[in-house]
């Protein structure tokens, strides 16, 4: 339900009052101090900053704003980011100590040992290389300055033509890849995660057990972290020892 019909200096204001942000930062405290060591708290779905842009103006708009009228949707975008630290911050002062000193992302399974969240940008499978260059690159380096440990969620093929500046990132350190409907399996696009390695970030994949030995004999072992769907504990220690037999520098 888009609210920004037409720009103006008040367009976009930061409501820390709204019932959804507070409902989030209670969510987020009361999990905290009920886990007692048993369970880490994720970071929240905290939306690229296009992303959201996108939903306040709806994305057909946004995209036209980007053609014909950039400005009102940089300014925008630099207000967003900085809401975009503050809540990051905020949330992770949270659950640090929850996390043993870290954070993670749950739907990713990830955790590190600082402040660590995603990054992405779905809409930019609509964009240019030199739109992605322009509205969305900025963001990504900033956001990957202020985490410690970031991550970049690759929203299916359509964004690998964005690909040469995500590597770009000097403190980026992993790209998780996803296969979104229509596109076959992660086997297919091993040129892809190979440029990937070679640009010295770690890769996440998630992988069903069949395609582990084509992946691993292809990939570096450094730095490929597969999540794999198993039914059951059978499947997974067959998964387990495919890993290690065909694990490799």
């Amino acid at each position: 339900f888009p609210s920004i019909e037409e720009w103006s200096p008040d367009s976009l204001q930061f409501d820390p009052e709204s019932f959804i942000y507070k409902k989030t930062v209670g969510l987020i405290k009361y999990l905290s101090s009920e886990s007692n060591g048993r369970y880490f708290v994720a970071m929240p779905e905290v939306c690229g900053n296009l992303d959201a842009l996108a939903h306040l103006r709806g994305s057909e708009n946004v995209l036209m704003d980007i053609l014909v009228d950039p400005e009102p949707v940089l300014d925008a975008l630099d207000k967003i980011q900085e809401v975009w630290k503050e809540t990051i911050d905020l949330i992770y002062d949270i659950v640090r100590e929850t996390n043993e000193g870290g954070s993670c992302v749950g739907w990713l399974y990830t955790w590190a040992p600082g402040l660590h969240n995603q990054m992405y940008s779905d809409i930019s499978v609509m964009l240019s290389p030199e739109s992605f260059q322009k509205f969305v690159y900025p963001e990504l380096a900033e956001q990957s300055n202020h985490l410690d440990f970031p991550l970049y969620h690759l929203d299916g093929f359509q964004q690998t033509r964005h690909l040469d500046m995500i590597c770009s990132i000097e403190n980026l350190k992993m790209i998780q890849w996803t296969n979104v409907a229509g596109e076959p399996s992660p086997v297919h696009f091993i040129p892809t995660f190979k440029k990937i390695q070679e640009a010295g970030k770690g890769l996440l994949l998630h992988v069903s057990i069949r395609d582990i030995e084509t992946l691993m004999e292809n990939l570096s072992s450094k730095g490929l972290y597969l999540v794999v769907n198993a039914r059951d504990r059978e499947e997974a220690d067959y998964a387990m020892k495919k890993i290690a037999r065909f694990t490799h520098d």
